[in-house]
């Protein structure tokens, strides 16, 4: 039992100083001063930037889950190179996010990205980083997570006996009624563990809009984190920044509550 414990004690030890520590020690800031909360609420950005970060988390999460959903349907089957093509499908999970938005960075960069190259003689040219930075940072995202639901989703599936389809196909159920009737209701539990773990990352996204616009023009791009970011680094102002954060664990905290009531999970 001694031994056990000395295994788990440098897990323990990297676990609370990277995770518990900044957590009490961000609650610890927020809570010093209350006027603090009242100007958060006040804010005339925060209306702003928690829009922004609804769209972009509920869009890009259930985007990414319905891509991840198709590929790991296609995966399932038993198709040529499926072991190859499970592994390829991986590739931008493993990308780092800095080297994921440099290279999409080429692709809408608004003079002579690829797609403003491609689209400029239909539609002109499509300010990518200001008005619909919104919509670029949901395709961004949803190409680099969608591999993490191909595996959650692709084990799920997995994880159906193949008696239940046999029975289905026996009483005359086409593909599309056993997909409804059988594999969406016995991989839905997985899917809603995969749906909120991805809206907590993409709550606390940080990297699309620091890289690339940086919260500008104005407040129009900002998300909870990069507003924080910019209130404790460069505007030395801590204890606000530490409240932003804690209002966000608030409210991802709330809806993860509110969707587990809900299913029943």
């Amino acid at each position: 039992m001694r031994e056990d414990i000395l295994l788990l004690l440098p897990a323990v030890i990297l676990f609370t100083f990277l995770m518990i520590y900044p957590l009490i020690y961000t609650t610890f800031l927020s809570l010093q001063n209350f006027e603090n909360f009242r100007r958060l609420i006040f804010e005339p950005a925060i209306k702003t930037i928690y829009i922004n970060v609804l769209v972009f988390s509920i869009a890009s999460v259930l985007l990414s889950m319905g891509i991840g959903l198709a590929i790991a349907l296609c995966l399932n089957e038993q198709i040529k190179y499926r072991n190859f093509l499970r592994a390829f499908v991986t590739l931008p999970w493993g990308i780092s996010p800095a080297v994921t938005v440099v290279l999409f960075y080429s692709w809408f960069e608004p003079r002579y990205g690829i797609l403003n190259s491609i689209f400029s003689f239909i539609f002109g040219r499509i300010p990518w980083f200001t008005e619909y930075a919104l919509i670029t940072f949901i395709l961004i995202a949803a190409w680099r997570f969608a591999p993490f639901q191909v595996l959650g989703i692709l084990a799920a599936l997995q994880s159906i006996p193949n008696v239940y389809y046999e029975a289905a196909q026996i009483d005359g159920a086409n593909a599309f009624q056993r997909f409804l009737k059988i594999t969406l209701p016995l991989i839905s539990p997985t899917m809603v563990v995969l749906f909120l773990m991805q809206l907590m990352w993409r709550i606390n996204h940080f990297e699309l809009p620091q890289i690339l616009t940086g919260g500008g023009p104005g407040y129009s791009t900002h998300l909870p984190a990069t507003f924080a970011y910019m209130q404790i680094y460069l505007l030395n102002d801590a204890p606000y920044g530490a409240t932003i954060l804690f209002a966000t664990l608030l409210i991802v905290c709330s809806i993860c509550f509110l969707i587990i009531r809900k299913m029943r999970l």
